[in-house]
């Protein structure tokens, strides 16, 4: 039948006819932000603003919370963080909480700065002229034919280990280099006793001097 009065609707342009109407239908956002719609689905031109949800580093996006090596420094972690309602943010601090050492007063008390082979070198130790444990298998050959004595376990006979000052200096009234080279040496010690097993059943006791001290001493170069 004939209507006088047609009855007619609004409807939406195809998506592909809406590319050149629209103006946020291309919009691309940066990394580290999201495109997010900001008027109802019902109107036929989406409006999109850029939301910032993650982190961007050299252009790689890291969720809120994840952590990671920082890529100038082994010894950094950084890490996504949002403690507030703007945009999240990367946190950086040291992946190893390593003591306080004074450059200054290790170098002044003869020693150098060496990494710590246990925190991947991220942290220093200042290496001085100084007793340090080494473990030794004890072993002597008795005055009896054929019997050999042995400590039961290894036995810690501390040696001198570390950094001393070497110096080559020119003298100009001899118009020469002098040169005065210092090692680590033992300054004080005690004697002390060790039981030994011998393969007789027997035991024996053996004397041994353990260092207690050291010291800088000038030597031949």
């Amino acid at each position: 039948p004939l209507v006088c009065c047609p009855e007619l609707r609004c409807q939406c342009k195809s998506e592909s006819e809406l590319l050149g109407i629209c103006p946020y239908v291309n919009l691309t956002c940066e990394v580290g932000f999201e495109r997010t719609r900001t008027n109802p689905e019902e109107e036929c031109c989406p409006v999109y603003e850029c939301v910032c949800v993650a982190c961007a580093v050299d252009n790689i996006t890291y969720p809120v919370g994840s952590s990671w090596v920082a890529s100038f420094d082994s010894c950094l972690v950084q890490e996504c963080s949002q403690t507030s309602p703007d945009c999240p943010h990367v946190v950086t601090r040291d992946k190893y909480n390593c003591d306080p050492i004074n450059e200054t007063v290790c170098e002044e008390s003869g020693g150098f700065l060496i990494p710590n082979i246990s925190t991947n070198g991220c942290c220093s130790t200042c290496k001085t002229c100084s007793p340090s444990d080494k473990s030794d298998i004890v072993n002597m050959i008795d005055y009896r034919p054929g019997v050999n004595c042995s400590a039961p376990t290894e036995v810690n006979i501390p040696v001198c280990d570390g950094a001393c000052f070497t110096t080559s200096a020119y003298d100009v009234q001899s118009g020469n280099f002098t040169s005065v080279c210092r090692c680590c040496s033992v300054s004080s010690y005690i004697t002390q006793s060790l039981q030994l097993n011998c393969t007789d059943n027997t035991s024996a006791v053996m004397d041994f001097n353990y260092a207690t001290g050291c010291k800088c001493d000038i030597t031949q170069c």
